[in-house]
Parts: structure tokens; sequence; C-alpha cells
């Protein structure tokens, strides 16, 4: 009787870990199906051209204006405000881009740029690639800037991701996550000027998104 009853105890387990089989391969068949979605929404890329310094063709490269690096240190030590512009930013990274693409993919993916929209309290960083010559896609990122006021005056800044857009179509945040490499390697490619703009959060610059430019003021102006 105990051997009938063991016998039923392990159908019942086997049945268990089946189900579980199955649940663990619809989640992995729809993961695939939402990773295929996106990958195809990519190539269906957003406008660019209402972008302050975008370029189709980034060559020839811009003639340099700016050092936006050396613009950021001086504000920062000098204690006054800052204004860049859409354009110079963009500029900027025309001229110093320097991060390529890596992976599986790399010889058949060029990076053709990394462009900056600035609208009302939002900036998107684009990502722009073309595949093997003849294919364009986009993936972008929201960036949003909040800043609390606290005791004695005390600001916090608070740099939230707040979406993005695969192609012309915008996913919330969580799809980020799906493409942040590439984001993590652009951040990593300007670490020294992402530095100075943390160390002017740090010390209270008050930040301000506006249509076409990005203006930081140091908090007793």
């Amino acid at each position: 009787m105990a051997k009938k009853e063991e016998t039923k105890g392990e159908k019942e387990e086997q049945k268990a870990k089946g189900g579980c089989m199955r649940t663990v391969l619809v989640l992995a068949l729809l993961l695939l199906a939402i990773l295929g979605v996106l990958t195809y929404l990519t190539f269906d890329p957003q406008n660019l051209s209402d972008i302050e310094g975008w370029r189709e063709d980034v060559s020839p490269i811009p003639a340099p204006g700016r050092d936006l690096g050396k613009v950021l240190e001086s504000a920062l030590k000098g204690g006054h405000s800052a204004t860049l512009t859409e354009r110079e930013i963009n500029h900027y990274l025309v001229n110093t881009l320097k991060i390529r693409q890596e992976g599986v993919f790399k010889e058949r993916v060029e990076l053709k740029g990394v462009w900056v929209r600035l609208t009302e309290n939002r900036a998107e960083v684009i990502i722009e690639r073309e595949i093997m010559g003849k294919k364009r896609h986009t993936i972008s990122m929201f960036l949003e800037i909040e800043q609390r006021l606290g005791e004695k005056d005390q600001v916090t800044t608070y740099v939230h991701r707040s979406g993005g857009r695969f192609g012309r179509t915008e996913v919330p945040q969580g799809y980020l996550l799906i493409v942040m490499g590439a984001f993590d390697s652009l951040g990593a490619a300007y670490g020294d000027e992402l530095a100075i703009f943390r160390q002017m959060f740090k010390g209270m610059t008050r930040v301000v998104i506006k249509e076409g430019e990005l203006v930081l003021t140091p908090p007793e102006s």
C-alpha cells in the first residue's frame, strides 16, 4: 500500500514539474516574441531632422565649437551659469565620440551617431546605427531632472530614466533594460563630463531643460 501511495506521489510530482516546464517554455517564447517585436520597431527609425546639429552624414566633421567639458569645468570652479545649446551639444558629440559597436554583429553594424534632443523638461539621448550599410535603426532614452528643496534650502537632484523609443515607438522605462548596455558604454565614453555634472549637482546647481538648450545655474544666482 505504501508503495502505491509513493508511486501516486511521484506521479503528482512529475505532473507538477511538467507544468512548471511548460510555464517556463511559454514565458521564454513570450520573451522572444517581445524581443522580436522590439527589434523590428527599431528598424522603423525616428525622424531626426528636427534635432539642431544633426547630420545625416557625419563626415566631414563640423568645425569644433566650444569645448563643453571645459565650459562645464569653468562654470563649476567659477560658480557661474552655463548654457549649452542643442546644436553645440550635438556638434561636440560628432567631434568627440569614440565608442564603436561591439558584440556579435560588430562587423555588420555601424554606429552612425549619438544625438541629443532637448525639449521642455526632458532630454532624449538617441543612438543611431546602420545595418550592413543599408538599414538605419534608432533607440533612445528619455532623461528628466527632478530637484527637491529640503531643509536649509538644500537642493537634491535626481536624474530619472523615464522611458524611451525603439524606432518611432515610445516604450516604458522597463524596456530600456534590453538596451542599457549601449547607453552604459556611451556614459563611459563621456565619464569626465558626467563627473563634472555630478559635482555640479552636489553643489546644488539648478538645472533647467528648455526647448533647444540646457541651463545650469549656481544656487546663489
